[in-house]
């Protein structure tokens, strides 16, 4: 799978676009079903909106190319947790196709070394949803 060379010649948005794109990926092989992303309100954004089983999950994309700052989950901080549960809450009031579904927020973090390979890690039920 290759994305790119040289990680520091892609702006913020792509190489936040190129993260959401392998997360869709891990996300579809393990069974889910992406039902939106990027979805976006006037409460904030949420990266991938998918099913699994009857469970509809909010799932924060996070992608870095080093450690150096932290590991790329730790950016997911109380204010942008709040963000997203704010979202998904406006998204569940306004869709009626997931009534009986239970739901969670996900966090997925995407660390991409030199060579391009990711190591993703899926936080299932990373925070909870207010």
């Amino acid at each position: 799978m290759i994305f790119f060379n040289k990680l520091n010649l892609f702006s913020k948005k792509t190489f936040g676009n190129i993260g959401e794109d392998i997360a869709e990926s891990f996300l579809i092989s393990t069974g889910y079903k992406i039902i939106e992303r990027n979805y976006r309100s006037k409460q904030g954004e949420i990266d991938i909106i998918a099913v699994f089983d009857d469970i509809l999950a909010f799932i924060e994309v996070k992608t870095r190319s080093s450690t150096r700052f932290g590991l790329p989950e730790e950016a997911v901080t109380i204010n942008k947790q709040h963000r997203i549960s704010k979202t998904a809450k406006y998204y569940l009031t306004k869709s009626k196709n997931y009534d009986n579904f239970s739901y969670r927020a996900d966090i997925i973090s995407i660390l991409l070394s030199k060579d391009n390979t990711p190591t993703i890690n899926h936080i299932i039920d990373a925070f909870p949803l207010l």
